[in-house]
């Protein structure tokens, strides 16, 4: 366990139409150049699936199902150390159209093309994991 400050943080796994829906950073941020899985920061007081309701509606405007906790882990990143939970999520309504509120990019993409992208660092384990699980259920059929 590091001597820095954990930072609790979630993150949404959302599937729609097929496809999961993944998020750049804001080009004018740190690691600006990596994709992530929607989410945010956990405010204090503030319950995992509320912050990640909350964050996804501030962030690109939708209303999401947050299911269960499909993942965890820590990561270092030198000068944070982050605690990332990962939740299976659904869109709300059927009309799932999000929207850009913080400059970034929203794409939806197939498992099997998930390992292939420049995911940060904290999120590239599951989007591999995603790749592996969507290439062995091609496999089994």
């Amino acid at each position: 366990m590091p001597n820095k400050k954990i930072i609790e943080v979630v993150a949404a796994i959302v599937r729609y139409q097929g496809k999961y829906m993944v998020c750049s950073r804001p080009k004018h941020t740190e690691l600006g150049k990596f994709l992530e899985f929607p989410g945010g920061k956990v405010e204090p007081g503030e319950s995992q699936r509320d912050a990640l309701k909350r964050e996804i509606r501030e962030e690109l405007g939708v209303e999401i199902l947050p299911g269960e906790c499909f993942w965890r882990l820590d990561h270092d990143y030198g000068d944070k150390y982050v605690r990332v939970t990962f939740y299976e999520a659904e869109p709300a309504a059927t009309d799932f159209h999000p929207v850009s509120k913080e400059n970034q990019d929203i794409f939806f993409v197939t498992g099997e093309e998930m390992a292939s992208l420049p995911f940060l660092p904290a999120d590239r384990p599951l989007a591999e994991t995603i790749t592996f699980l969507s290439k062995k259920s091609k496999m089994i059929q």
